[in-house]
């Protein structure tokens, strides 16, 4: 998996549509995060890991296999790995694609995120 540095998240975030850049720093999205992180006993470096991925998947810039090897390597049991996935799609991106149907994004031009099983990386940021 790539590594992006914070001026390139930063780019990517900037050009990113309003209610993804809200989704990524939302209270709620926190809150799944670290709820999912104590229903697991995970530790914080891997709650981390997931924010990082969770954002970085909002944002196209990582798939979900990508996503689903990235939580294997820091230790998470498949199975576990799986059921985050899981949880994560029904609290953050079934809610956003909902949204994003509510204000008539998905027929715009605007890249469109779907569930995590569905998402389409944005284009890079121009610089």
């Amino acid at each position: 998996m790539k590594i992006y540095s914070d001026q390139e998240i930063m780019l990517y975030l900037d050009q990113a549509p309003q209610l993804i850049q809200v989704k990524i720093t939302s209270r709620d999205t926190i809150g799944v995060i670290v709820a999912i992180g104590k229903s697991k006993g995970l530790h914080i470096d891997q709650v981390g890991k997931i924010a990082e991925l969770n954002r970085n998947t909002l944002l196209g810039l990582v798939t979900p296999q990508e996503f689903l090897d990235e939580l294997i390597v820091i230790g998470i049991p498949e199975k576990d790995a799986r059921e985050i996935m899981t949880e994560i799609n029904q609290k953050i991106f079934v809610p956003l694609r909902q949204e994003e149907e509510k204000n008539g994004i998905a027929a715009s031009s605007e890249p469109v995120r779907g569930t995590i099983e569905g998402v389409r990386p944005m284009p890079p940021p121009q610089a």
